[in-house]
């Protein structure tokens, strides 16, 4: 299984979304970053089938977790997940200040 690693952006992206759910419950916000993450091994496991969205940035895919987008790009053996974006927000905003 190919390597990933986990941008600094994306691990604010996680911290955010978990500080977000825990307003109104703490247990589920550690329960969903737990899926987050478990979502990201799967996407090691076989980044090919997820949809590429080069239409935001050159390399880039998306794999869906519920309402969650979670951004990625792969070169053979090694996997970044760049960002974990809500599907609902303005994905033009993504890598702006990139």
């Amino acid at each position: 299984m190919p390597l990933f690693f986990v941008s600094p952006k994306a691990e604010r992206d996680i911290e955010d979304i978990t500080t977000f759910i825990a307003r109104d419950n703490s247990t589920r916000a550690l329960g969903f970053a737990k899926e987050l993450r478990a979502k990201m091994t799967e996407v090691a496991k076989s980044p090919e089938l997820y949809r590429e969205r080069s239409e935001l940035r050159a390399g880039l895919r998306a794999a869906r977790h519920k309402h969650y987008l979670i951004f990625f790009r792969f070169a053979g053996e090694r996997i970044e997940i760049l960002r974990v974006w809500h599907s609902a927000r303005d994905q033009n905003d993504l890598f702006e200040a990139d």
